[in-house]
């Protein structure tokens, strides 16, 4: 199993290149993982990754976006020493993959400090791949109620932001996940095309403290780096 189209696919009846739901489906697939991702405070899938840290006064740089795979380059602005853009040496840090962290051998001081690299899991661990299609199942049979399990089209059911449809809906082994989709319309027939609910629209997931389901994410959150 995969965290993909494919397997999406045939988890509502479709043949894995069957793509006429492909528009819902990815949808509901982008909230599930943003609703993941906003509760660990961390990206999880590997992408490639540029990000900024302003007013670097220290020695460490905490990226989003892990474990990393690769740090590509290294670059800091704003230095006395230094012009816009300096390439910072290999030489001159260390990185921990599992943290995501860069850090400088030596205190830096600089306005800017930019990081070009590729991070996230290849594959998900089991219990985070478990965790998104448990989320997403609930997420689907929510967002599109009575979609045909086989086919394309029809079906669903109409969803409006603050109507509380998607609120403190429960998730077995999970919690529950509280959030509301947006300014537009969702679903109600047809696949349509309104933008993908984020941690902007109040989005976020609430794990029970007392699950053992809690302490296993504990160790892939972010407030443990």
């Amino acid at each position: 199993m995969a965290w993909d189209l494919a397997t999406a696919r045939t988890k509502i009846g479709l043949a894995p290149g069957d793509t006429s739901r492909d528009v819902d489906l990815s949808m509901s697939m982008a909230v599930a993982l943003d609703l993941l991702e906003t509760y660990l405070d961390r990206g999880i899938l590997y992408q490639n990754m540029v990000e900024t840290a302003v007013e670097m006064h220290g020695r460490r740089v905490s990226l989003y976006r892990y474990p990393l795979v690769a740090v590509d380059a290294v670059t800091t602005s704003g230095a006395s020493d230094q012009s816009a853009g300096a390439p910072i040496g290999t030489n001159q840090y260390l990185t921990d993959d599992q943290t995501g962290m860069v850090i400088f051998k030596t205190p830096t001081i600089v306005d800017k400090v930019t990081v070009v690299y590729k991070g996230g899991y290849v594959t998900l661990p089991p219990v985070l791949e478990w965790v998104l299609w448990t989320t997403w199942s609930t997420l689907w049979a929510e967002m599109f109620p009575g979609a045909p399990a086989g086919g394309g089209g029809g079906g669903g059911g109409t969803i409006v932001q603050g109507s509380g449809d998607l609120k403190s809906v429960t998730i077995f082994g999970v919690g529950k996940l509280d959030y509301d989709v947006g300014a537009t319309a969702i679903g109600g027939g047809s696949s349509t095309t309104p933008s993908t609910p984020s941690a902007a629209d109040q989005a976020k997931m609430i794990v029970d403290p007392t699950s053992r389901l809690a302490m296993v994410l504990g160790t892939y959150r972010r407030k443990f780096v």
